[in-house]
């Protein structure tokens, strides 16, 4: 079965160079209008073949209805316009209503029948539909605050952007940021008058902070959003730069004596350019072969870059070392100390006994159970098969600040329509519950399956690990499936991250 595996390996390799599926715009964000109906187009840039087919997911996936469901894209014109028409409902809760227009490709040779090729593959794309209903009164949501990073003795912009998403007139909003060095002293206050804003207006407010003589290094801004009696805050972390890459962690672990150390090296840069030819060095203290060094690399500007050195322990007896590990750059360097243990090897399990009784005991229940399969499948013939169903849980999303999707593809195994629920129960790592979401219930045809979704919502997407465990119930039953996810701030673009 050779030619098999080649011809996978060529269908992956094929499938990984080809165009990669798109689609314009990537969000609609448009104000509720009770039971109105909306047209909206959208463009689909053809993939690795024609084949898609159009669904919504989310809050108003009910309300919404496409000109057609699947499509052949032209890939000689390389973009294909298509249509879907929401027709609002009577009321929405105040808030962000968040909603996914989601186009999937499939192989060539997919067809709706379920006729193909072999190939299960798929890739998916999505179109944010979000939808806000006023609040009510004056609401000033911050959308974005950031602080450039700044070499010394420039000056750092400070920019916050917030909207208006209440229905009363603001009569007054107005900003102060306040600036905090490492260690926590407040260095400076600046503020901006700012004035009144009406319902659904943008505004900014911005200041700029010298940063004169203040070292290289890490910065804090505050931002305090005031506004007719109510108030808003942020925080965003910026760098004050210069020539400069420093080391911010060392990690290595515990070898035994003629064994390889493997020292792993975070470092990050301070400076707005790229910095290359950038290499470690690891030397160990007191040890007949104490140096050794990294690969040179280039680290990127305002970035991170991860550097490893292997150190050889060949001769050197068990202690405990100490290593002084330091970073060459633009003809500088940086040093920081770390400890290497080298301790006694552990006790080396006898595998070959292991083994041995391992495939002793594989024989003897193989024994006992030679001809059972036979006699369940002579025992289960004539007999129908059990109601129950089969569930995957996918969560879509991995960004801190935004709304995740979380879909529950279940399958009816038995024969007959099952009517089902799906209710989505999220924890936070500590155990503690996040958000309780209702998917709402369906009619899953006999050997059929179907889709239940919901959203978390940005607001309680923080980041951090989460559980998410999806219960499906139907009849009498309940079914319960769980998936880890984590969601994490973007590292270029640190003004996400309220407080």
């Amino acid at each position: 079965m050779l030619y098999k595996k080649l011809f996978a390996v060529l269908f992956v390799a094929l499938f990984a160079l080809s165009p990669a599926l798109g689609l314009s715009p990537a969000r609609i964000d448009i104000p509720f209008e009770p039971n109105a109906t909306m047209t909206f187009s959208f463009k689909v840039l053809p993939g690795a073949t024609p084949f898609v087919k159009f669904s919504a997911a989310g809050e108003l996936a009910n309300y919404i209805t496409f000109s057609q469901t699947e499509a052949v894209v032209n890939s000689k014109l390389r973009s294909n316009e298509f249509q879907f028409t929401v027709k609002m409902p009577s009321f929405l809760a105040p808030g962000l209503h968040d909603t996914r227009i989601v186009v999937t490709e499939y192989p060539q040779g997919f067809t709706t029948a379920g006729a193909g090729a072999g190939v299960s593959a798929k890739v998916a794309v999505e179109l944010q539909l979000w939808v806000r209903e006023p609040y009510p009164g004056k609401y000033l949501e911050v959308t974005k605050f950031s602080v450039e990073n700044t070499p010394g003795g420039q000056n750092a912009s400070i920019r916050l952007e917030a909207v208006h998403r209440g229905n009363e007139s603001i009569n007054r909003a107005s900003a102060v940021f306040d600036i905090f060095n490492a260690d926590g002293v407040k260095l400076a206050s600046l503020s901006d008058p700012g004035g009144s804003i009406l319902p659904g207006q943008a505004v900014v407010f911005e200041q700029a902070w010298p940063t004169g003589y203040n070292p290289p290094g890490k910065y804090r801004a505050d931002a305090v959003l005031s506004y007719d009696g109510s108030v808003q805050q942020a925080s965003v972390s910026f760098k004050v730069g210069a020539e400069l890459v420093e080391i911010t962690n060392i990690s290595v672990q515990d070898i035994s004596p003629g064994g390889i150390a493997r020292f792993k090296i975070n470092t990050e840069s301070f400076w707005e350019e790229n910095i290359p030819n950038v290499f470690t060095e690891v030397n160990v203290l007191n040890a007949a072969e104490g140096s050794s060094r990294s690969d040179s690399k280039t680290v990127p500007a305002w970035g991170t870059q991860d550097f490893v050195v292997f150190w050889d322990s060949k001769s050197t007896r068990i202690g405990r070392y100490n290593v002084d590990v330091t970073i060459h750059f633009l003809g500088k360097t940086r040093t920081e100390q770390t400890v290497l243990n080298v301790v006694e090897k552990p006790f080396e399990v006898p595998w070959l006994l292991v083994g041995g009784a391992a495939a002793a005991l594989v024989l003897l229940y193989g024994a006992y159970r030679f001809g059972l399969p036979w006699l369940a499948r002579l025992r289960g013939s004539g007999k129908k098969r059990k109601r129950g169903v089969s569930g995957e849980l996918e969560v879509r999303g991995d960004r801190a600040g935004e709304p995740i999707a979380l879909v529950l593809h279940a399958f009816n195994n038995s024969n007959e329509a099952i009517d089902a629920e799906a209710v989505f129960e999220v924890f936070d790592s500590q155990g503690s519950g996040v958000a309780s979401i209702k998917a709402g219930a369906q009619k899953i045809a006999g050997g059929k399956g179907t889709d239940f979704s919901a959203k978390l919502p940005a607001s309680k997407a923080k980041a951090g690990g989460y559980l998410v465990s999806a219960t499906l119930s139907y009849g009498d039953r309940d079914a319960v499936t769980e998936k880890k996810f984590s969601l994490q701030e973007e590292e270029q673009a640190p003004w996400e991250k309220f407080k």
